[in-house]
């Protein structure tokens, strides 16, 4: 069952590396769809590699692995999630701006009337 576990993980790791690779470029644009499509499917990522995660410590915990092999396991998967984190806060920080730089235009357009 660890094994199986283990597999999706590996799985679903290679699918968020592949989408976080192609989601990079995306930060550098200045249209807000495509940020706001951007992090949604960040987020995602995040959670299916997370409940994946989730999934080999429950395996493990029934496998009756110790409380030190499935924290072993945890904390050498941690560096798994550095770049989907980092990415959907460079997301959410180019919306945030995005948001900025729209209401600011508003803003002089107002007092332009």
């Amino acid at each position: 069952m660890v094994d199986v576990a283990e597999q999706r993980y590996a799985k679903d790791l290679n699918k968020a590396t592949y989408y976080v690779n192609e989601i990079k470029e995306t930060v550098y644009m200045s249209v807000k769809e495509d940020l706001l499509s951007a992090y949604e499917k960040i987020c995602d990522i995040s959670k299916t590699l997370e409940a994946s995660a989730n999934l080999v410590k429950d395996a493990m915990l029934e496998a009756e692995k110790s409380f030190e092999e499935v924290k072993g396991w945890s904390q050498a998967r941690k560096e798994d999630f550095v770049s989907i984190h980092e990415l959907r806060s460079r997301l959410k920080d180019a919306l945030s701006e995005l948001e900025k730089r729209e209401l600011h235009k508003r803003e002089e357009v107002q007092k332009e009337a």
